[in-house]
C-alpha cells in the first residue's frame, strides 16, 4: 500500500552514545634495586564484558626512592573500534620505589695510649645483599670513620661513627648503621730507677737518685707530653752493713698514670765506706841538726769531724844524707772509727838535706904580659849560720887554678876553687861559683914624630907616630904581621894646617889604632906625646946666603959707618924649598913685623970707617925689592963712637938675622 504513496519519509537518527567506562589501575611498588614486577601492576574496568577490554602497563622511568612515585600508565587493548564506544576514564596509578633495607657493619678497633689513631680509623663492610636487602654493588657504598674525641685509656670507649657515601645513593636505603666502639689501651711503660749510694757520714743526695723512662718506642714508653717524673724515697738506715736499702720511685702526675701499664721496680741505695786520706807532710832537717819535734805534721781529708781522727808520727832510723829519704809512718786513732773508712795513708818522707854552704872566690886580674899572681886568687867560706855554712870542724879549704889563656880577648878566664877534704863535701850543697880572672890590656904610648920641612907654602903631610910600651918581646911590626895591631894615629894641633915657617905642635890621637892586647888610654895623661913640626927656610939657588945680613953690612960685624945723620941699607934674603926668595912678609917676619930690634949699644974704640955713607930716605919697615928685603935704617938716633947690635925677627923661630954696625 505504500505504493500508493509518495511518501516523504526522511526518517530520523538513532544515536548510540559512547558508553562511559573507567579503567582503574592499581598502585604498585617495588623495593629499590629490585626488578619491576611483571606485570607492572593490575587493574580492571567496567567495560562490557563482550568487548574484552584489557590493559598493559608502563611507567615513567626512574629508579630512585627520592624520584618516586612514578606514574603508571594503563594502555587499553580491545578489538578494533571497540574503545571508540567508550568515554574512558583511565587515570593510571602510582608506582612507588621503596627504600631498600641495608646494614653497614663497623668493626670495633683500638690503639695504644699515646699512639696516633690508625688510618683508616677502622674497617667495615655492608652486610651481604639478599632478596630486597643489602646495598647494591652498583652504588659502591663506602664508609669513612670518625670517633668521639678523647685520648684516655678506657673505659670508657669512644664510639665509632661510619659515614656512608655516596650521599645520593643513600636515600634509596633504610640503613642499619650502628657504628662500633674504639678502645684506647693502656700503654706499657717502664720507669728505671738508678741505683745510688752515698758515702758514710754524708747526707743523702738530693734528689735521692735519678731515673728515667725507658726511651719510648712503638706503643711503649711514657709520652714526653705527659711529663712523667718521679720522686724518690728509701727505706731508713745509715749503716754500711745495713744496706742496700730499697729505693721507691713515686711517679707523677697521677692523672696520666691510669693510661699506662707501668713497670716500676725501684732500685737499691748503698752506704759506702768513706774514702779518706791522711796526708803526712814530708819533712826534713839539715845535715847535723836534730830531728824536729814533732817529727812532722799532717792532716786528714774527708774524715767525719766528729770522729776526731788524729795521728802520731815516727820514722825509719838513719842520719845520713845518702841513707835517706827515711819513711815516715802515721799511726791513726781512734781505732774504733777507722772501719768506716777506706783510708789512704801513704806516710811521707823524711829527708836529711845537704847543708847549704858557699865558698866565695875573689875575682883577680893582671895586665897583659905580666905573670899570674901567686896564689892566682883568694877566697873564703861564707860565715856559718843556723843550718848554713861549712861546719868549722870539717876544716874546708881551697886551692885555686884558672883556665889557660894569656890574651885579653880570651878573658875573663874562669878561676876554679877546688875544695878539700873531699870526704866531707858530700854533706853539703855547695855554692862554689868560682870567679873571673881578667887580663887587662897593656898601655901603649903614642909619640908623634918630630917633622921638619922647608917652606913651600903647603901643609906638611904625612905625620907619623911611634908606639912604645910593648911587652913580652912584641913590637909594632910583629903585631901588625900577626894581625893583632892595626890602624894609625890621627893628628891634631896647629902643625896640621901650618904652611908658614915656624915651629908647630903635632898632637897625636888614637885615630884608627886598635890592638888586641893593648889600649891607648887618654887618661891618665902621658900616653899621647906631642911632637913638633919645624918649617924652615931653604937655600937660595942664586948663591946668595939665606937668612944672613947682606952687603953693605958685613956679616962678621966689622962694618963701621960714617957719623950719624946718614942711612944704612940693611939687606937680607930668605928662600923657599925651591931656592926662590920669599916675598910674602907673613912667611918672613915674626909678629914684630918688618922692623929692627936693637939688642945692644956699646961705646968704645972703633975701627976706621970702611963703609960708604948713604943719604937715602929712611924706611919705616922692610920692603921687598930685587929679590931682597931692604930697610934704609936712619942713624940719626945713633951715637957716634958706639957699636950697635940689631936683630931682624924672622917667622921661623929661633931664626933671626943679627948684625952689628959701628958709627964713627
Amino acid at each position: 500500500m505504500l505504493a500508493n504513496y509518495i511518501i516523504t519519509n526522511h526518517g530520523a537518527a538513532f544515536t548510540i552514545n559512547a558508553r562511559p567506562a573507567t579503567w582503574t589501575t592499581n598502585n604498585n611498588s617495588k623495593t629499590y634495586g629490585d626488578n619491576d614486577p611483571d606485570p607492572l601492576t593490575t587493574g580492571s574496568g567496567d567495560f562490557l564484558a563482550a568487548d574484552n577490554v584489557t590493559a598493559t602497563y608502563g611507567r615513567a622511568t626512574g629508579e630512585s626512592v627520592a624520584g618516586s612515585s612514578y606514574h603508571i600508565t594503563a594502555t587499553l587493548n580491545a578489538a578494533a573500534g571497540v574503545l571508540a564506544n567508550y568515554i574512558i576514564t583511565n587515570a593510571g596509578a602510582d608506582f612507588t620505589i621503596n627504600a631498600r633495607p641495608a646494614a653497614w657493619t663497623t668493626n670495633a678497633n683500638s690503639k695504644t695510649y699515646g699512639e696516633i689513631d690508625p688510618n683508616p680509623l677502622t674497617t667495615g663492610n655492608a652486610v651481604a645483599p639478599g632478596p630486597g636487602t643489602g646495598f647494591l654493588a652498583a652504588d659502591s657504598v663506602t664508609a669513612t670513620y670518625s670517633r668521639v674525641t678523647g685520648e684516655n685509656a678506657g673505659p670508657p670507649t669512644y664510639h665509632i661513627t661510619a659515614t656512608l657515601a655516596p650521599a645520593a645513593a643513600l636515600t634509596n636505603y633504610i640503613i642499619t648503621n650502628n657504628g662500633a666502639e674504639f678502645t684506647i689501651n693502656r700503654r706499657p711503660a717502664t720507669w728505671t730507677t738508678n741505683p745510688n749510694s752515698k758515702t758514710y757520714g754524708d747526707n743523702d743526695p738530693n734528689p735521692l737518685t735519678t731515673g728515667g723512662t725507658v726511651a719510648p718506642g712503638s706503643g711503649t714508653g711514657f709520652l714526653v707530653a705527659d711529663g712523667v717524673t718521679a720522686t724518690y724515697s728509701r727505706t731508713a738506715g745509715e749503716t754500711v752493713l745495713g744496706g742496700p736499702y730499697p729505693i721507691s720511685a713515686t711517679l707523677a702526675p697521677a692523672a696520666v698514670l691510669s693510661n699506662y701499664a707501668i713497670t716500676n721496680a725501684g732500685a737499691s741505695f748503698s752506704i759506702n765506706t768513706r774514702p779518706a786520706t791522711w796526708t803526712t807532710n814530708a819533712n826534713s832537717k839539715i845535715y847535723g841538726e836534730v830531728d824536729p819535734n814533732p817529727l812532722t805534721t799532717g792532716s786528714g781529708s774527708n774524715f767525719v769531724a766528729t770522729d776526731n781522727v788524729t795521728a802520731t808520727y815516727s820514722r825509719a832510723a838513719g842520719v845520713t844524707v845518702l841513707g835517706g829519704p827515711y819513711h815516715i809512718t802515721a799511726t791513726l786513732t781512734p781505732a774504733g772509727v777507722l772501719s768506716n773508712y777506706s783510708i789512704t795513708n801513704a806516710g811521707g818522707s823524711f829527708t836529711i838535706n845537704t847543708r847549704p854552704a858557699t865558698w866565695t872566690t875573689n875575682a883577680n886580674s893582671k895586665t897583659y904580659g905580666a905573670q899570674d899572681p901567686n896564689p892566682v886568687a883568694t877566697g873564703s867560706a861564707v860565715a856559718p849560720g843556723p843550718g848554713t855554712g861549712f861546719v868549722v870542724g870539717d876544716g874546708v879549704t881551697a886551692t885555686y887554678s884558672r883556665a889557660a889563656g894569656e890574651t885579653v880577648p880570651g878573658s875573663p878566664y874562669y878561676i876554679s876553687a877546688t875544695l878539700a877534704p873531699a870526704g866531707v863535701l858530700s854533706n853539703y850543697s855547695i855554692t862554689n861559683a868560682g870567679a873571673n880572672f881578667t887580663i887587662s890590656k897593656a898601655h901603649l904610648t903614642v909619640t908623634a914624630n918630630d917633622k921638619t920641612k922647608v917652606f913651600d907654602n903647603t901643609p906638611y903631610s904625612p905625620f907619623t907616630a911611634t908606639l912604645s910600651g910593648f911587652v913580652t918581646g912584641e913590637s909594632d911590626s910583629l903585631l901588625r904581621t900577626a894581625g893583632t895591631l892595626s890602624g894609625a894615629a890621627a893628628f891634631t894641633g896647629d902643625a896640621i894646617t901650618a904652611v908658614l915657617p915656624g915651629t908647630y905642635t903635632i898632637t897625636p890621637t888614637i885615630g884608627s889604632l886598635t890592638a888586641t892586647n893593648y889600649d891607648f888610654p887618654s887618661m891618665p895623661q902621658g900616653y899621647f906625646v906631642n911632637g913638633k913640626l919645624s918649617i924652615t927656610y931653604g937655600n937660595c939657588s942664586a948663591g946668595t946666603p939665606s937668612g944672613v945680613i947682606l952687603q953693605p953690612i958685613n956679616a962678621d960685624g966689622s962694618s963701621v959707618f960714617p957719623k950719624s945723620g946718614r942711612t944704612v941699607p940693611v939687606k937680607f934674603t930668605v928662600c923657599d924649598a925651591f931656592g926662590n926668595p920669599i916675598s910674602n912678609p907673613n912667611a918672613v917676619f915674626a909678629g914684630t913685623g918688618g922692623q929692627l930690634t936693637m939688642l945692644s949699644a956699646v961705646r968704645g974704640q972703633l975701627q976706621t970707617v970702611d963703609e960708604s955713607a948713604y943719604n937715602d930716605i929712611p924706611d919705616v919697615a922692610f920692603r921687598y925689592t930685587g929679590g931682597q928685603w931692604m930697610f934704609n935704617m936712619a942713624t940719626s938716633n945713633l951715637a957716634s963712637g958706639s957699636t950697635y947690635t940689631f936683630r931682624v925677627n924672622l917667622a921661623y923661630a929661633p931664626a933671626s938675622v943679627v948684625f952689628k954696625i959701628a958709627i964713627k
